[in-house]
């Protein structure tokens, strides 16, 4: 039986079974730095929560910007030996009942355990911008909307790629790859189904 426990500090025994877990599942390029992830456990703006069975199995992380009204899922992983158990989706479903806000986000290059779930794609071309990087890959940005929302217009999708450009992926604001990204977003932005 799964138990999920959440991790308000990186002084926690299970800290480093978190990290472990972080590194071998995330690419450089895709790994915010640890410091960075403590300090956002530690000051609440980010919630990790562990997932328990016998032993750490996976984690995740959801950070909520509820002046823009939204949390973004930024990592769920399942440790190698206890993938396609189930895990992912318990961890998933955890993070989606504890949302409490209007948007619920997930970046993800393969999208199926999200879809599954009820995440929708946004209906445009996103590129991510790599950590320590110049470069970005397309990914799928996906949502769930707890007050049954199918579309959302284009000042509140620029509002939040700007803060997580900026604020998640530490870009500078003039950084091109926000303006390329914000040209890319139509005027009204529909959530599909894959």
């Amino acid at each position: 039986m799964l138990k999920l426990k959440q991790i308000t500090s990186a002084k926690s025994n299970y800290w480093q079974k978190f990290v472990n877990i972080y590194h071998k599942t995330f690419p450089v390029w895709e790994r915010e730095p640890e410091n960075i992830i403590a300090e956002r456990i530690q000051n609440g703006r980010y919630q990790l929560f562990i997932g328990i069975d016998n032993e750490v199995v996976g984690f995740y992380i959801y950070d909520l910007v509820a002046n823009l009204n939204y949390a973004i899922l930024t990592y769920l992983a399942v440790t190698e030996h206890k993938r396609n158990q189930g895990y992912g989706s318990l961890l998933c479903n955890d993070a989606i009942k504890r949302c409490k806000i209007d948007w619920l986000l997930v970046e993800a290059e393969c999208p199926i355990l999200y879809t599954k779930l009820g995440f929708r794609k946004f209906n445009f071309n996103y590129q991510v911008p790599k950590f320590a990087d110049t470069d970005s890959i397309t990914m799928y940005l996906l949502a769930i909307n707890n007050n049954g929302q199918h579309c959302i217009n284009k000042d509140s999708l620029v509002c939040i790629i700007k803060q997580m450009f900026i604020n998640d992926y530490q870009l500078k604001f003039d950084d091109k790859r926000i303006h390329e990204q914000i040209a890319r977003i139509p005027d009204q932005i529909q959530l599909i189904d894959l």
